[in-house]
């Protein structure tokens, strides 16, 4: 102890004093080197940390941003298409309009709903009124997709509704979240929201497209992910309701009722509302940082955010982790120097110098302008320079790896120092997030690419199909000289269903590129031939493996088999009006299958058209040639209405005269009508005095009711029908007893015949010759009773 009070007196030897002073010199700079590293470790940990959770913020906003703005995409690729149909009949325009609503619906398991809502004067022509609509919805309900169609606001537009704030701005609109069922339990109430498109003509409103998507798949997606230990996403719609909040009763609140104190102090809905981003710090028992990034979807001006609430402590730990062992290995340094000045004293003067300067460089974070020491002791300093060399070589070498990364070169390789290098496969793992973002960009990339080429086609033959369609030849031909170039296919032609009723044909109306020498049949049938057999389906036919002598594409240098060929049906409410076939020398993608399929219908649908119209100019013509014709023989008739005048004259006369007999042979015989199958129609009065019934209790009873006959029950009677509906007319005398009396009748059934010269009743023609037949019967008793004596 008194030997090391005496080192430290002032008195002494120079190396004693420059030891020493050396020694306090290292200790004041080390200790004020190390306070300023903690200091501004301090300050940039902090700005890291703000960094870090403004990053995370918007990289996740960006990400629901993303998903938003495809759905918007899908809604604004069905307004557009169908701003292509609205010059389209009525009862077509609404067919097609189901059709794609079907299609999207079907082909997105995702969407609610998918619906139009149009101003009822755009379909019904008896509605003038500035107001009214029409709501069209194909929605899913127990795994099923079904239709249903509502009129809407037919007293008047209601100003504070949404429909009526987009039929005046006219601009695309997320709405805010609100809760509904489709099958009208409460229980089955969900939380969703609609992307909704203004379809506009001539810039004139005239409905909505759109779709609703639940936001229940938004709640469990978020509240997964804990981008920092501790931390909280919360996503925000424009009015500051809650879409997704860790706990599932807040949904569809206010902000307010979750962080009441925050709304009023950073006026956080007004940056909401206006999508704003906001960062700040709180402190509540615990600081919490506190960052909105703002979501636009589409062109809509109501935004939504996303909230990262992350406490402060957590995030910055790590960077204050990396301060305690810098401390800490400064410490040891210290000590380190210590013992080495302690020991070596003036040997290591110059060393430590030299690794002071890098030290400082590497304090500054100065990689470049650093020189390799060179340290030859062959003891603990070289050891020490020779790792401060490797240190810095293996510092420029990550250096050298980030600055490659950061300059995009993401295939560059990297060389872990060791094992424990966490510098380095920090590095390395941030190369590979990089990598995989690079390729869900170029993903999502090509996926536009692919539905904004789908788009582009949907309005390219939209505009096509409005042309030409009086003339199916030339429709016919422009529908795959076009189809041909925007798919890329080599070869295309086209088969429409002939106006054959008797026979279901299809008839060859358009080829394009396909060599002469190879002639393709004018007319198939159902079943003849792949063409055939998909009309018959009504499936689509796609083929890679292509038979060797199926067809050839011919070009300048030659013929060569094809590799794929699509054959699709064009179908329209189930009736099949066609089919189209291409060939190519490369495979069809997916999306040019269904790009074709969906088209298909909407070629379906004006074939249909142009045949009608095709249909109703050939009977123009022949109505016009009728007309000729009834023009003709128009005078011809008018001498033959002068003839029939006369003649009609005549037989008004002879029917008086006619008249008068049947009243004058009323009244003495008996007549009856009946029904073919015996039922009475009326009687006269002769009948009624004779029978002693009402006409009206004998009509609609048979014939047999009259009394007239004793062999109802017998073949004869029925035979004696059947003759009579042949046209025979029919004679007879009855015997009946009427009140006691036997009376003789003597009939005649007439079969009457209408213009046409069809039995339409029967009439009975009767005689009572009751008297002549007593007198009869009396002369015969009395020759009897002669010719006993």
């Amino acid at each position: 102890m008194s030997r090391l009070r005496d080192f430290f007196k002032l008195g002494g030897s120079l190396r004693r004093k420059m030891l020493y002073s050396l020694f306090l010199t290292f200790l004041l700079i080390l200790g004020a080197v190390l306070s300023y590293v903690t200091i501004k470790s301090e300050q940039l940990a902090l700005n890291n940390a703000r960094e870090l959770a403004q990053a995370y913020a918007r990289g996740y906003a960006k990400n629901i941003q993303d998903q938003l703005n495809i759905d918007m995409g899908m809604a604004r690729a069905l307004s557009h298409s169908l701003h292509g149909f609205t010059n389209l009949p009525v009862e077509q325009r609404m067919s097609v309009d189901s059709n794609m609503m079907y299609n999207i619906a079907s082909q997105n398991e995702e969407f609610l709903a998918v619906w139009t809502i149009w101003e009822r004067r755009t379909f019904d022509t008896t509605w003038t009124l500035p107001y009214g609509r029409g709501r069209f919805t194909i929605f899913r309900e127990n795994g099923q997709l079904k239709y249903r169609q509502e009129l809407l606001d037919l007293e008047g537009d209601k100003v504070d509704g949404a429909y009526y704030k987009m039929k005046v701005s006219k601009e695309e609109t997320i709405l805010n979240p609100y809760s509904f069922t489709y099958s009208g339990n409460e229980e089955d109430a969900i939380l969703e929201t609609s992307l909704c498109v203004p379809i506009l003509q001539n810039d004139e409103f005239i409905g909505l497209a759109g779709m609703d998507i639940s936001l229940e798949s938004y709640q469990r997606i978020v509240n997964q992910v804990e981008p920092i230990e501790g931390s909280q996403l919360y996503l925000l719609a424009n009015d500051n309701s809650f879409v997704t909040h860790p706990d599932d009763n807040m949904l569809g609140e206010h902000f307010n009722e979750s962080f009441p104190t925050l709304v009023d102090t950073f006026s956080i809905e007004k940056h909401v509302s206006d999508g704003e981003p906001l960062s700040f710090e709180y402190e509540n028992g615990k600081t919490y940082f506190y960052s909105f990034a703002p979501i636009y979807v589409g062109k809509s001006t109501t935004p939504w955010s996303l909230m990262l609430k992350a406490p402060l402590d957590t995030i910055m730990e790590e960077a204050r982790r990396g301060v305690f062992i810098s401390l800490i290995v400064g410490l040891i340094g210290l000590a380190l120097m210590t013992v080495i000045v302690w020991i070596i004293s003036r040997s290591v003067t110059r060393p430590i110098k030299s690794t002071t300067r890098v030290l400082q460089k590497l304090a500054k974070g100065n990689l470049e302008d650093i020189t390799t020491l060179e340290v030859t002791s062959k003891d603990e300093l070289q050891d020490m320079s020779d790792s401060l060399n490797t240190l810095m070589s293996g510092l420029q070498h990550t250096a050298e790896f980030a600055r490659s990364i950061g300059e995009g070169k993401l295939d560059t390789e990297y060389n872990l120092l060791s094992e424990n290098d966490t510098l380095g496969h920090a590095l390395l793992d941030m190369q590979e997030s990089l990598r995989n973002a690079r390729l869900e960009q170029k993903r999502r990339n090509e996926e536009e690419e692919r539905q904004n080429w789908i788009t582009e086609g949907l309005a390219k033959f939209g505009d096509i199909l409005r042309k030409n369609n009086d003339n199916l030849k030339q429709l016919s031909f422009n529908i795959m000289k076009n189809l041909v170039d925007y798919i890329g296919a080599s070869q295309g032609c086209i088969y429409v269903r002939t106006d054959d009723e008797e026979e279901e044909k299809y008839q060859l109306t358009s080829a394009i590129a396909y060599d002469r020498r190879k002639l393709l049949k004018d007319v198939v049938e159902p079943g003849d031939g792949l063409i055939g057999r998909v009309v018959h389906e009504k499936l689509t036919i796609y083929m890679t493996d292509v038979p060797d002598d199926y067809v050839f594409i011919t070009s300048g240098l030659g013929e060569a088999n094809p590799k794929s060929i699509l054959i699709v049906p064009l179908i329209l409410n189930d009736e099949v009006y066609g089919a189209l076939e291409l060939v190519s020398f490369n495979e069809f993608e997916k999306y040019h299958i269904q790009f074709v399929e969906q088209i298909a219908e909407s070629i379906a649908s004006t074939i249909s058209s142009v045949k009608v119209t095709e249909r109703t100019n050939r009977l123009l013509k022949e109505s016009q040639h009728q007309r000729e014709e009834l023009s003709s023989q128009e005078e011809e008739m008018r001498q033959n209405l002068e003839e029939l005048k006369a003649t009609q004259e005549e037989a008004a006369r002879r029917e008086t005269e006619m008249n008068a007999l049947i009243e004058a042979l009323g009244s003495s015989v008996l007549i009856t009508e009946f029904d073919l199958d015996g039922m009475v129609l009326n009687i006269n009065h002769k009948c009624v005095d004779l029978l002693g019934i009402q006409p009206e209790k004998m009509r609609g009873k048979h014939h047999k009711s009259l009394g007239l006959d004793n062999t109802t029950a017998s073949g004869a009677y029925k035979k004696f029908w059947s003759d009579l509906n042949r046209g025979k007319t029919k004679k007879r005398i009855s015997e009946v007893n009427i009140a006691g009396k036997t009376k003789y009748i003597e009939e005649t059934y007439i079969p009457v015949t209408d213009s046409e010269g069809t039995i339409h009743k029967i009439v009975g023609i009767g005689y009572d010759f009751t008297k002549v037949k007593e007198k009869d019967l009396e002369i015969e008793r009395l020759k009897n009773e002669l010719n006993q004596k």
